[in-house]
Parts: C-alpha cells; sequence; structure tokens
C-alpha cells in the first residue's frame, strides 16, 4: 500500500467532517447577521469554490510530497479545533457572519484561550488547502481561488469586529474583561484581567 492510498481517503474524510462542522444553514432564532444580506449571500455562494478545487486536487493526486503532509496537519488541526469550538459554544453557535440577538458569554474550553476559535479553524484550513493545491491547478483557476480566498477572509475579519462590538456593548465589562485578557485569533496572549471570575459560574 502507498502513501497515497491513505493519505488521500483521510484527507477527504476531514474535509467532509470539516464541510458538515461549518456548513449549518438552519434558520436559528434570535440570530441576526453582522453584515448586509447580500455580503452574505456571497460568502455561501464563494465558499464552497476552495473546497471544490481542493476535492479535484486531491481525487487527481498520485503522489504526496512532504507540503502535503503540512497540510494534513492543518486541516486536521482545523478539524479538530472548530469541533471542540462547536462543543464548547453549544446553543449559542451561529453561522459564520451571524450573531446572537442576545448572547451569553462563552468563555470555557477552547474559548478560555481565543475568542473566535472556530474563525481561527477556517484559516488553519484554508491555509492547508492551498499549501496542497498550490502549483498543482490552472493559473485561471488560481485567480478564482485567490479571490475566493480574499472575500472569505476579508468577511471573516470585518464579521470578528462586528461581533466583538456586538458582545461589548450586549455584555459590558464582563466581555471587555474577557477581551483584554484573550486574543481574537490567537492563543498566545499577554493576560492582563482574569478570564473567569471563580465566584460567576461561567456560562
Amino acid at each position: 500500500m502507498q502513501v497515497i492510498d491513505i493519505f488521500r481517503p483521510l484527507q477527504l474524510a476531514i474535509m467532509l467532517g470539516f464541510a458538515v462542522l461549518i456548513s449549518d444553514f438552519r434558520r436559528r432564532d434570535g440570530a441576526a447577521p453582522l453584515l448586509s444580506p447580500a455580503a452574505v449571500v456571497v460568502l455561501k455562494l464563494l465558499y464552497p469554490i476552495p473546497f471544490v478545487a481542493y476535492l479535484l486536487v486531491l481525487l487527481q493526486l498520485r503522489a504526496v510530497a512532504g507540503r502535503d503532509l503540512l497540510a494534513l496537519a492543518l486541516t486536521t488541526g482545523a478539524t479538530m479545533l472548530v469541533a471542540r469550538a462547536r462543543r464548547d459554544i453549544g446553543q449559542s453557535y451561529t453561522w459564520t457572519g451571524y450573531r446572537q440577538v442576545q448572547p451569553l458569554l462563552v468563555n470555557r474550553g477552547v474559548y478560555a484561550r481565543v475568542r473566535h476559535p472556530i474563525y481561527l479553524g477556517l484559516w488553519l484550513f484554508m491555509a492547508g488547502g492551498v499549501v496542497t493545491v498550490f502549483a498543482r491547478v490552472s493559473l485561471a483557476a488560481h485567480v478564482v481561488i485567490a479571490l475566493s480566498l480574499a472575500y472569505i477572509g476579508t468577511f471573516i475579519i470585518i464579521a470578528a469586529a462586528r461581533e466583538t462590538r456586538h458582545l461589548s456593548v450586549s455584555l459590558g465589562e464582563d466581555f471587555d474583561r474577557y477581551r483584554r485578557s484573550v486574543g481574537a485569533f490567537w492563543p498566545f496572549h499577554r493576560r492582563r484581567a482574569s478570564v473567569l471570575d471563580p465566584h460567576r459560574p461561567s456560562r
């Protein structure tokens, strides 16, 4: 058995799992868009493009290079991070680009390390896909993928900023103290305040 015979089905399974985790199109009561409805529609139309490109490359792959193992590590880590974040956030989860109208402060589990772990997971998975797809598709495909990723990345940054403002207004000092202690996308953030009040149960 060759490495590709293990690598390909493993990556396909990871891709399927990640797609299921982030593709929640159910209408959730109490959720509102962070950006305009048109911007959200464009996101929903564009985000499958990198996945399709990645899928086609995997199906045609004949040998595994060193960079593909890096891609496997990134996509596996991203999927595990998003799965853990979905578990920790529970019913407060909303699809990318949406917010809870009446949010709760979730500061347990992975959210005690990073404020936007699902967005971070999206970045890591996209990075893994780019590592494998790079130099294996046409120039035209590179352009389409790059434009799609640029839109998705910009969308995520704007959504995260607007979500932060919404949580600050809705939750006040509790969230501001949490924000000062936990980085938005990077877990190695100097702590300047306690994230959890020992006399206050986490939600």
